[in-house]
């Protein structure tokens, strides 16, 4: 595990290529929710008839799975927003964007 001041270091010094990463994987997760719409009323089409509970499942977790998809990119491109705030606040973010271990 780095350390607070390695952690807000690396931020610093690739501060521009962490905001471009994390604008082009946000914006570009953020069109899951169309790919769920499109496959859940190919999902409803079969279900004719039925409840349509697989194709409502189905555009619901494509919803929240683009929340997941488009908040850690968006912590990483905080953290490196600002370099010259304190090491902490920085690891904080860095940690935020992180997976669970």
């Amino acid at each position: 595990m780095s350390s607070s001041t390695q952690i807000a270091q690396f931020y610093a010094d690739h501060s521009t290529e962490i905001k471009v990463g994390a604008t082009i994987a946000s914006w570009t997760s953020a069109f899951f929710v169309p790919l769920a719409v499109v496959v859940a009323i190919q999902m409803y089409r079969h279900e004719k008839g039925k409840a349509p509970v697989w194709s409502v499942l189905s555009v619901a977790n494509g919803t929240l799975m683009s929340i997941f998809l488009v908040l850690p990119p968006l912590f990483f491109g905080v953290a490196a927003f600002t370099p010259d705030r304190p090491a902490e606040v920085t690891a904080i973010m860095h940690e935020l964007g992180l997976p669970p271990s």
